[in-house]
């Protein structure tokens, strides 16, 4: 039967056996940075052709009429497949506030249509805004330019943010004259996948070049950031 010394004795050998490794491990703590820049290959399009008529019959005609245009010019332009969406027309009636009878007055009937589609070759930027202008569609969104592998340039950033946040550690644990032994979390505190870059910036070129119609694309960034935490003897 334990006596009460051997209780003792045993409670300090366990607490000094906590004590040991509680000195012995050191918990150390970083954030990590990753940042993935990567030029923009395709271009989302938007385009769309409205007209008000009091007759809601021709103003649903006209913008058919333009809207196919558009899709058969489009014919000679590289398009991802799929991405074309050519919508339906949608009819409301348009209205203004007449100020002398204080009450509104029917103008007519606006019919719209869209098109959306994603260009996959930016050198096909500069004829495709003609090509749209020619077909005399009523608004042309801003591009938006995107990159086709933005899930893997995510991915590298987030790896970046691990190596980064590791690195971190190490320098800790070094400036206190220790190791960093393993790394016990990591977890991602923040990840954006950018909107997609609606700049467009037209380049000044020389007379002598074939072609007046020339474009800068400025890279998308990625970016990435981890919380780790590693033990350190």
């Amino acid at each position: 039967m334990l006596t009460r010394q051997m209780y003792a004795t045993l409670f300090l050998t366990f607490m000094l056996v906590i004590s040991e490794t509680a000195v012995a491990n050191t918990v150390l703590q970083a954030n990590g940075l990753g940042v993935v820049s990567a030029p923009p290959n395709q271009a989302v399009v938007s385009v769309d052709v409205s007209l008000t008529d009091i007759n809601p019959t021709k103003a649903q005609h006209y913008v058919s009429e333009r809207i196919d245009v558009v899709l058969a010019g489009l014919s000679a332009f590289s398009i991802v497949e799929d991405s074309l969406d050519s919508g339906y027309v949608m009819l409301s009636p348009d209205y203004e506030w007449d100020r002398e009878a204080s009450r509104q007055r029917l103008l007519g009937f606006r019919a719209t249509r869209s098109v959306s589609f994603t260009l996959n070759n930016l050198n096909q930027v500069a004829p495709l805004m003609t090509a749209l202008t020619d077909a005399k569609v009523t608004r042309i969104s801003p591009l938006a330019f995107i990159n086709s592998e933005a899930d893997e340039a995510k991915d590298r950033a987030l790896a970046l943010a691990v190596e980064n946040a590791t690195h971190k550690l190490q320098l800790l644990a070094k400036a206190a004259e220790m190791s960093l032994s393993s790394i016990a979390t990591i977890n991602e505190s923040f990840s954006s996948l950018p909107s997609p870059s609606s700049g467009l910036m037209r380049a000044e070129i020389a007379p002598d070049r074939a072609s007046k119609d020339n474009y800068v694309f400025g890279d998308i960034t990625y970016r990435a950031e981890v919380i780790a935490t590693g033990i350190a003897k």
